[in-house]
């Protein structure tokens, strides 16, 4: 299906504040709004290579394994591959603890979207340290 630039606009709109959503949900600690926004067959890649599906991701946040202190991203990219996928890439920096180790982490990043019953859910980030 073709998409238009009206299209591609909106929807690059929507999902630059879904990700500022998530981003704010993630400094929260708010599970609820991390568990609409991210699928329910995530896969999250750290750029420390440890891999967590929804479910680790989620418990690691909530027993307070890794708290996120600060997040700033740049150069954020995103393409819409569908009208229900799309990638966003970009750097990323944060601040966070880390079981009880304060890291601050710079890294590149790729996250995939999808519609999922009419919303659009995270459904992969992974990121590569910067030396």
């Amino acid at each position: 299906m073709d998409l238009n630039d009206q299209t591609r606009a909106a929807a690059a709109e929507l999902l630059s504040k879904l990700e500022n959503a998530r981003f704010s949900a993630m400094l929260g600690c708010n599970l609820s709004a991390l568990q609409r926004l991210l699928a329910d067959d995530l896969i999250y890649i750290h750029s420390t290579g440890v891999v967590q599906n929804k479910e680790e991701y989620l418990k690691a946040i909530r027993c307070g394994d890794l708290i996120y202190e600060e997040v700033t991203t740049a150069d954020r990219e995103i393409s819409l591959l569908s009208p229900t996928a799309a990638l966003i890439h970009g750097s990323i920096s944060m601040k966070l603890n880390v079981k009880g180790e304060r890291k601050t982490v710079h890294s590149i990043f790729i996250n995939s979207w999808r519609v999922v019953d009419r919303d659009w859910q995270m459904v992969s980030w992974q990121s590569t340290s910067i030396p």
